[in-house]
């Protein structure tokens, strides 16, 4: 009796273990992930998909993106990006054990998120991605993003008004959530962490994304812009003004009619010029 009941334990035991193994035994560890984000994916499909296959099958990439669908059962989550013209193609992310279950809770459509995984399929609608991790973008170091084949959306700047702000640099603003940045300029070349904004740039304690194609940093709080930094060699302006970094204090002076390297252009809002070399131009809210 006592060797049945021995038998059977150890039965019970092993379809547990086997059952854990099942759940975790297609996590991979220690990959390198090449970076990309949902707008190139899903533009390379659009505009030819047997090229999109060739390029972008049995990949691994670390995908920037927005949710856009999160399955019932939590089965996938899809990534997309606000174009409705090419809503019909889809990032598909499968998620492959519990915990990945788990953790899809404490996300929500509209979220931006960082899908590290394996392209295992594409077709004519969209991509398979075997999800190996995913995570909000700002708990990322730093994390490098492809840019080339973003293209940035024109705006119309010749009203003054943006807003609660008075300012804004090329349409991104103080206040805006990620996903509203990431529809204007695109993806960043960096992710970074506050130590990273810190030592890279010398500058304010946040984390930051990093522009390298237009030279800026925007900086958020609360998943909220609070600073945006026109960097010296950036060939980007202050919408209002036209003014960045080749100008010279007087003409900021003159067009702001403010002295001094800060400048307050309303309740909360601030211009911070830093005069070593050429200027550095920082439009934040303070005090944060």
């Amino acid at each position: 009796m006592k060797g049945v009941l021995r038998f059977v334990l150890y039965f019970v035991f092993m379809l547990v273990v086997l059952a854990g193994c099942k759940d975790t035994k297609n996590v991979r560890n220690n990959v390198s992930y090449v970076n990309i984000d949902a707008v190139t994916l899903i533009t390379d499909l659009n505009n030819n998909p047997m090229l999109a296959k060739n390029e972008h099958n049995n990949k691994d990439y670390a995908v920037l993106g927005i949710i856009d669908k999160i399955d019932v059962d939590g089965g996938y989550f899809t990534l997309a990006f606000d174009n409705k013209k090419l809503a019909s193609i889809y990032i598909k992310c499968e998620l492959i054990n519990s915990e990945q279950k788990k953790k899809l809770r404490n996300f929500k459509i509209g979220h931006t998120v960082l899908a590290k995984g394996n392209i295992i399929n594409v077709n004519q609608d969209g991509y398979i991605f075997r999800l190996d991790s995913f995570e909000t973008p700002f708990s990322t170091s730093v994390v490098g993003m492809s840019t080339d084949k973003n293209k940035e959306k024109k705006y119309d700047y010749s009203s003054k008004a943006y807003g609660k702000y008075v300012e804004s640099v090329s349409g991104v603003k103080l206040g805006m959530s990620p996903n509203d940045v990431m529809k204007i300029i695109g993806s960043p070349t960096a992710l970074l962490s506050e130590e990273q904004t810190m030592k890279q740039f010398n500058d304010a304690y946040r984390k930051s994304w990093f522009y390298k194609k237009h030279e800026i940093l925007v900086m958020f709080k609360n998943d909220k812009v609070c600073s945006i930094v026109l960097l010296p060699n950036t060939k980007l302006v202050l919408d209002g003004s036209g003014l960045n970094g080749r100008n010279s204090m007087k003409e900021f002076n003159k067009k702001y009619s403010a002295q001094g390297t800060i400048k307050q252009l309303q309740n909360g809002e601030y211009l911070h010029l830093n005069e070593l070399n050429q200027l550095k131009v920082t439009l934040t809210i303070f005090p944060n």
